[in-house]
C-alpha cells in the first residue's frame, strides 16, 4: 500500500506540466533526431555526435508510436522516472530492510532532481533507471552464487540485456556496465563451480558491444566540450543528487552525516555494513575512474554523467534518515516535511523549475517567427541552433526555411558577408546578434524578440549605405 501511493504521486509530478517549457538546446537536438525519417537517418545523424545511438534510435522508436511532440517525447523519460522508483524501493530491501527500501522510493520518487530529470529529453534518467535494473538483478544472481542455488538462465539473459542496453544509451552507461559484468565474473571465478557461467556472461557481454567499439574509439577523437575537472566541479555532482545550490547540498549531507554519526555511536563501532558499502562503492567507483580518464586521458567527466550513482545517493539519504531519533509515528510526516522544504528552497532560491520559465524558450522564439513570416523568409539559425529552431519549425511547416550560419564565420567575415538576401531572419539561443560587428551598419533591425536564452531577428540590408 505505501509503494502503491509513492508510485501513483510519482507518475502525477512527472507527468503533470511535462510540455510546460520549451525544450531546451540538448532536448531540441533529441527531438530533432526523432524527427528524421527513418533509422538509418538517425544512426548517421548521430554517428557525427560523441554519443552513442541505443537512446536516440529508442526515441525515434517512441515518437513512431506516441507522436514527436514536446509531452510525447518527453514521456518516455518520465516512465523511465517512474519506473525508477520501484527499483529503488527494492534495493533498499535487498540491502538493508523494507523500511529503507520505502524511505528510498520516497525519495527518488518526489526529490526534485528525480522529478525534473524525468521531465528531461535526454538520457541522464535512463542511467539512473538501467544501472539501478541491473544492480537489483546483480544482488540476485550473486546471492544465488554466494548459496550455490540453481541458476536462473532468464535472470542473466536479462541482466546482461540490460548492461547492453545501459552501454549503448550513454557511454557512462557502458562504463557501469562494464562494472557490473566485472563483478558478476569475479564473483563467479570466485565459487569454482560457477566458472563457466561467468565465462560466458563476460563474453556475451563482449560480443553485444564490439560492433559499436570502433565507433566508440573514433569518438574520443572528436571534439569535446567537456573542461578538465576540478575540486569545485566535482563537488557538483552533489547539485545533480540533491538540487543545484549549496543550501540543499547541505541539508542533505547534515542529515547524511548525522544519521550515520548516530549509528555509529549506537553501535559503538566505525566498521559499515556491507550494504552501505555497496551505495559508497556505487558512488565513489565511477567517480574515481572518470576522475581518472579526464586527468589523464581526455576530460570526460560531468556532473550530469554521475546519475548513475543517484539511485544509490538518494538511499544513502535515506538511510542517514531512517537513523535519526525520530519515532516510528513521525517519520513519515518528518520525511514529507524534509522533502517539501528542499523543493520550497529549490523554487524560491535555487532552480525555480515550477514557478517560472528556467529552459531556453526555443519554442516561443520559433513560434514567433513562424507567426511573422508569411512571406517565407530565409530564417538563419547559428551553429547548432539549426537543428533546435528545426524541431520546433516542422510544426509550423517552416523547418525548409532554416540555414545554417556559423557564429566563428561571423565574428570573422561579418554578418553582411554570411547572408546574402536583402530580408531575412535570425534566430539564436542564447548567443547575442545585436554583438556582431556589423549588424548595425549593414542592417536595420525591423522586428526582435527576447525569451529565456532564445532571440530573434528580422534584419532587412541597408541600400542607403555611402560607398
Amino acid at each position: 500500500m505505501p509503494l502503491g501511493v509513492i508510485l501513483l504521486g510519482a507518475i502525477l509530478v512527472r507527468f503533470i506540466g511535462l510540455g510546460r517549457e520549451s525544450l531546451w538546446n540538448d532536448e531540441a537536438f533529441s527531438g530533432y533526431a526523432a524527427q528524421l525519417p527513418s533509422l538509418k537517418d538517425v544512426i548517421g545523424f548521430i554517428s557525427f555526435d560523441v554519443h552513442p545511438p541505443g537512446y536516440f534510435a529508442f526515441l525515434w522508436s517512441w515518437g513512431r508510436v506516441f507522436g514527436v511532440t514536446d509531452a510525447a517525447l518527453r514521456a518516455s523519460s518520465a516512465v523511465a522516472g517512474v519506473l525508477s522508483v520501484p527499483i529503488a524501493y527494492r534495493i533498499g530491501r535487498q540491502l538493508f530492510d523494507q523500511r529503507t527500501g520505502l524511505f528510498g522510493a520516497f525519495i527518488t520518487a518526489f526529490i526534485f532532481q528525480s522529478i525534473y530529470y524525468s521531465q528531461e529529453l535526454r538520457a541522464y534518467i535512463f542511467l539512473v533507471f538501467f544501472s539501478g535494473l541491473s544492480v537489483t538483478l546483480l544482488l540476485d544472481c550473486l546471492r544465488d552464487l554466494q548459496e550455490s542455488r540453481r541458476q536462473s538462465p532468464l535472470r542473466y539473459v536479462g541482466l546482461l540485456l540490460i548492461c547492453g542496453v545501459n552501454g549503448y544509451f550513454h557511454y557512462f552507461g557502458l562504463l557501469f556496465s562494464f562494472l557490473v559484468v566485472t563483478t558478476l565474473v569475479v564473483y563467479g571465478f570466485h565459487f569454482k563451480r560457477q566458472r563457466k557461467i561467468a565465462l560466458l556472461f563476460g563474453l556475451g557481454f563482449l560480443a553485444m558491444y564490439a560492433p559499436w567499439i570502433p565507433v566508440a574509439l573514433h569518438s574520443v577523437n572528436k571534439s569535446n566540450w567537456i573542461t578538465a575537472p576540478t575540486v569545485r566541479f566535482v563537488l557538483e555532482a552533489v547539485n545533480v543528487f540533491y538540487g543545484a545550490g549549496w543550501r540543499l547540498d547541505l541539508i542533505a549531507v547534515i542529515v547524511i552525516l548525522v544519521g550515520y554519526g548516530l549509528f555509529f555511536f549506537r553501535q559503538k563501532s566505525a566498521a559499515l555494513p556491507a550494504g552501505d558499502r555497496w551505495l559508497l562503492a556505487w558512488i565513489f567507483v565511477p567517480l574515481v575512474i572518470s576522475l581518472a580518464v579526464s586527468l589523464t586521458v581526455r576530460p570526460v567527466y560531468s556532473p550530469r554523467n554521475l546519475l548513475l550513482a543517484a539511485i544509490p545517493a538518494w538511499l544513502l539519504l535515506a538511510r542517514g534518515f531512517s537513523f535519526l531519533p525520530i519515532k516510528k509515528a513521525y517519520q513519515w510526516p518528518a520525511l514529507i516535511g524534509l522533502v517539501a522544504a528542499m523543493h520550497l528552497i529549490q523554487a524560491t532560491i535555487g532552480h525555480g523549475y515550477f514557478v517560472r520559465p528556467t529552459k531556453q524558450q526555443l519554442r516561443e522564439a520559433a513560434y514567433y517567427v513562424a507567426d511573422r513570416n508569411p512571406s517565407r523568409l530565409p530564417i538563419y539559425a547559428i551553429d547548432w541552433d539549426r537543428e533546435n529552431f528545426s524541431y520546433y519549425l516542422r510544426f509550423r511547416d517552416q523547418a525548409d526555411l532554416v540555414k545554417p550560419i556559423s557564429r566563428l564565420d561571423v565574428q570573422k567575415n561579418g554578418l553582411a558577408a554570411e547572408v546574402k538576401e536583402d530580408r531575412v531572419w535570425i534566430v539564436s539561443g542564447g548567443i547575442n546578434v545585436a554583438d556582431t560587428t556589423d549588424l548595425n551598419k549593414e542592417f536595420k533591425i525591423l522586428d526582435q524578440c527576447h525569451y529565456h536564452e532564445a532571440d530573434a531577428y528580422l534584419l532587412e540590408r541597408r541600400h542607403d549605405l555611402n560607398p
